[in-house]
């Protein structure tokens, strides 16, 4: 070859293309990595919940937890990623108990995320809910 440099419209794309998607990899992304609750409610014959979280930010669903088994104050090591989140959206949590045909809504609690890393505590009907995350 003689040296000259060959432009193609091929290469121009997949370069704006890659460029692009680094530019969306910079936003920020919320990750929570830690829930607990304590002094869930009992049901009405008494037996302690069987409870797990299910979680979104800005209305996007995360996923759930795991179900505890007959637990009023369980905890979870967790990593709910969710990268179209950013400081000043909504972090959203609900507590249910898994049951065998229904499960049964617990309690919820939302919260405006905040920059860097914090732990967001919120009472619920009966007993409390607290979550750590962080932004990048």
């Amino acid at each position: 070859l003689d040296g000259t440099m060959v432009f193609s419209p091929h290469l121009m794309f997949l370069t704006l293309l890659v460029l692009a998607s680094h530019m969306m990899l910079g936003d920020a992304v919320v990750t929570v990595t830690r829930i607990s609750a304590s002094g869930l409610a009992v049901d009405e014959s008494g037996t302690k919940p069987d409870p797990y979280i299910k979680a979104w930010c800005n209305g996007v669903y995360g996923g759930k937890t795991s179900s505890g088994s007959n637990n009023s104050s369980p905890s979870w090591i967790v990593k709910f990623d969710f990268s179209d989140c950013k400081a000043g959206h909504t972090l959203k949590l609900e507590v249910w108990d898994k049951n065998l045909f229904f499960d049964k809504l617990l309690g919820s609690c939302s919260h405006k995320v905040l920059s860097g890393s914090n732990t967001s505590r919120c009472t619920l009907i009966k007993g409390s809910l607290s979550s750590t995350y962080n932004t990048s």
